[in-house]
């Protein structure tokens, strides 16, 4: 009897040592990969605030400005404003009224109104 209960337990021994290790690594990289999200969240909701910022002023009548450019693609790649937008966007400044003081996930949703939001 003593032979069956040894190899369960040298079994259950091994499990638990595994357990012991895996379980910080895993806490470890889930920290790590939270983080990042985190981390990606903040730096694209200051790329918008940004980009709406720039927007705010009269575009340049000589010409294509590059950095107006930039900020409307960066409110089409990552705040899902539609084409007709952000061609309206290039020609037009983006109505000082419609732009939040404070940015709130609720703001970045309605980006699709922006539309609405030019003079």
């Amino acid at each position: 009897m003593t032979k069956k209960e040894t190899p369960e337990k040298g079994f259950w021994d091994k499990l638990e040592i595994i357990g012991k290790v895996a379980l910080p690594i895993v806490i470890a990289g889930a920290t790590i990969w939270f983080n990042s999200q985190i981390s990606a969240r903040q730096q694209s909701a200051e790329m918008v605030k940004l980009a709406v910022g720039i927007l705010s002023e009269k575009p340049q009548e000589d010409g294509v400005d590059p950095l107006r450019v930039w900020a409307i693609d960066i409110l089409v790649d990552r705040g899902g404003l539609s084409q007709n937008a952000a061609k309206t966007l290039n020609i037009r400044q983006l109505n000082p009224a419609y732009v939040p003081t404070e940015y709130s996930p609720a703001w970045f949703e309605t980006l699709e109104n922006l539309r609405w939001a030019v003079e």
